[in-house]
C-alpha cells in the first residue's frame, strides 16, 4: 500500500519523498487542518478523512532521517505561514 509505505521509515526505502513541514506541525494544527479541508472539499479535495484514519496515520508517521534523506531530493515546504 503507497499510502502506508509513506507513513513508516522501514517501508519507504525506495520512494522518493516530498514532505510537508505539516507533518511535522503538532498534532493539533494538524488536525485542525485535516478537518477544515473535510469540510471546505476545495479544488484538490479527493476524500474525506474520518478523524480515526488522522489518528492511525498521525501516531503511524516516522519523519525521514538523514541516512534516509541523504542522496535524495527532499524538501520541506514551509505550509504554516510564518
Amino acid at each position: 500500500m503507497a499510502g502506508q509505505a509513506l507513513l513508516q521509515a522501514r517501508r519507504r526505502p525506495l520512494l522518493t519523498l516530498l514532505a510537508s513541514r505539516e507533518a511535522l506541525s503538532p498534532a493539533k494544527l494538524r488536525r485542525e487542518r485535516v478537518e477544515q479541508r473535510n469540510r471546505e472539499k476545495g479544488e484538490t479535495f479527493s476524500m474525506v478523512v474520518p478523524p480515526d484514519m488522522f489518528e492511525l496515520a498521525s501516531d503511524m508517521w516516522e519523519p525521514p532521517e538523514e541516512p534516509e534523506r541523504s542522496g535524495r531530493d527532499m524538501r520541506f515546504i514551509d505550509t504554516t505561514g510564518g
